[in-house]
């Protein structure tokens, strides 16, 4: 069954750390994966390539969700979505999927702004 990992790393860490002026170890990075099935789609199908995109966000906000603390801005939490999408779209390697992934990062031009 085809599958793609998304990938991210990070520091597993709960609760907060205080910095001071003593030296402490910082944890060990530690890498959160998750899988996403797409043997079931047919990725010379545009509504199949939209529904792959669909699944990879869903599972990038989960991981990012659980990565990124309460504390953390939205620009980090957004960082770590796109991050994850990337990567996801590179591990799978499918011209279809690439082209509906850059399609998504380009604004629609031909949507106007009402005029005041």
């Amino acid at each position: 069954m085809s599958k793609a990992k998304i990938a991210l790393y990070g520091i597993a860490a709960s609760g907060f750390f205080i910095a001071s002026t003593a030296l402490y170890a910082a944890p060990a990075p530690v890498e959160r994966t998750a899988t996403v099935q797409f043997g079931d789609l047919n990725l010379d199908k545009r509504g199949d390539v939209a529904e792959l995109y669909q699944r990879i966000r869903t599972a990038a906000d989960l991981l990012c969700r659980s990565r990124v603390g309460i504390y953390d801005t939205l620009h980090r939490y957004q960082g770590c979505v796109a991050d994850a999408l990337q990567k996801a779209v590179v591990d799978v390697n499918r011209a279809s999927l690439t082209e509906f992934y850059r399609e998504q990062l380009t604004p629609d031009r031909s949507i106007e702004v009402a005029k005041q």
